[in-house]
């Protein structure tokens, strides 16, 4: 019984079939489920000797670093493990954002990816309070009250959340309870993910759904993982030896005192983007709507963006003279039949291609600008800016459905053969 449960758990890695051309950019899913593996196991030792006490919990981690052996070492792989975690998960959404691997009928993969990604914040906020530093403290006090925005049960949610009148004791108890049961139901959900992948298959840079031209997975791509892996490890690892505090903020090595607040108050860094867009606006609940916003926005994307499998279809000439023209499908067949030597016949995807990435990689920057604007203080030029990026970040999902959308790419064939004729 066990054996043959090991040997389909092994069938369904090694003999998956995949695209035949894949970049190394498809490798972020697997670096992603290494650190989270990692995490758990380091945390579990770290939790073997972690008070969650508002009286202990600073000094136990001191205790940790310093009278645990290679406790400094735990601890520094679980605090880096994270970040290097939420890099490999953003470089994994921006390649599925940049290839729009999000579309049907790979729907179900990005709606769990998107509840794994929404459990991986509240999992690393959870953890961010645990050491009980300065910074701890107060970005817990903050974040929480945001739920004092919530009409009629908001004060109730946030007393709950507290378990007292202010961040205590109880809080803290609660926010390690629920850091480690979140992190077991994320590599629950990753199960489902990586199911909901293999049922469908992996996407590819040319956004075909060919059948014909496959690959297994081993042992072609699983050597591909290892050396991809052999080297983010490797980075990781000099970061633990030589830059170990370089990814957290100093104000978290002094204990926590609710009664000096710290002059300017910030998250991780991998929480500065939406800590930018909450700060964007001067009004408190406007502030949450945009935050909670812009990651639920996140699931509407296969259902704004047309499947990948019509892009593909055919309906798009090009002449010999360069003029471009939409065709619908009696004409295409008519231009296939004919077998015309002096047309090209382009493919919707590779068409709407072209003018998306220049407005995905004004994303990309958009998103790094945020993560800067996140952590300035708030004042002008910095709230200004951060309220033109957040604009921006809702915008360019909807320009690039119109873009993949019939209407958008009859526009932009309007526009390039006005030019063209210029």
């Amino acid at each position: 019984m066990i054996s043959r449960l090991l040997n389909s758990i092994l069938n369904f890695f090694m003999k998956y079939p995949t695209s035949g051309n894949l970049s190394y950019m498809w490798n972020f899913g697997v670096s992603s489920l290494f650190f989270l593996i990692l995490q758990i196991v380091t945390g579990l030792f770290l939790s073997m000797h972690y008070i969650p006490s508002e009286a202990d919990a600073f000094n136990s981690v001191e205790s940790i670093m310093r009278d645990i052996n290679y406790g400094w070492l735990f601890r520094y792989l679980h605090s880096n493990g994270a970040s290097f975690f939420f890099i490999s998960v953003y470089l994994h959404v921006f390649r599925s954002i940049c290839y729009l691997s999000f579309t049907k009928p790979r729907h179900l993969v990005w709606h769990s990816g998107v509840i794994l990604f929404i459990l991986m914040i509240i999992t690393a906020f959870t953890g961010y309070v645990l050491p009980w530093g300065q910074m701890s403290f107060w970005a817990a006090t903050v974040i929480t009250n945001l739920f004092s925005v919530i009409p009629i049960f908001g004060n109730l949610i946030v007393f709950w959340l507290w378990g007292d009148y202010a961040v205590s004791t109880i809080t803290l108890n609660k926010f390690y309870t629920l850091h480690f049961v979140l992190a077991i139901l994320i590599l629950i959900i990753s199960c489902f993910h990586m199911f909901f992948l293999h049922k469908k298959g992996s996407s590819n840079k040319l956004g075909l759904n060919f059948y014909l031209d496959k690959a297994m997975f081993h042992p072609f791509y699983i050597f591909k993982d290892i050396n991809f892996l052999t080297i983010i490890i490797l980075i990781f690892l000099l970061i633990i030896g030589f830059f170990p505090n370089i990814l957290s903020h100093p104000d978290n090595y002094i204990p926590a005192d609710p009664l000096s607040t710290p002059a300017h108050i910030v998250p991780e860094w991998y929480f500065l983007p939406f800590y930018a867009m909450l700060r964007s606006v001067p009004n408190k609940e406007l502030g949450v709507i945009i935050l909670v916003a812009s990651i639920f926005q996140l699931f509407l994307l296969p259902h704004i963006y047309p499947s990948r499998d019509v892009l593909n279809n055919k309906n798009i000439l090009k002449d010999e003279s360069g003029q471009l023209k939409f065709l619908n499908k009696e004409e295409m067949i008519t231009i296939e039949v004919t077998e015309n030597k002096n047309v090209e016949v382009l493919t919707r995807w590779g068409f709407g291609c072209k003018s998306y990435l220049i407005f995905y990689w004004m994303f990309v920057v958009n998103c790094i600008f945020l993560g800067i604007l996140g952590s300035k203080s708030l004042e002008y030029p910095y709230v200004t800016f951060s309220l033109i990026c957040t604009i921006f970040y809702f915008l360019f999902f909807y320009i690039g459905a119109f873009i993949f959308s019939e209407t958008g790419q009859r526009i932009i064939i309007f526009i390039l053969n006005k030019l063209k004729k210029k």
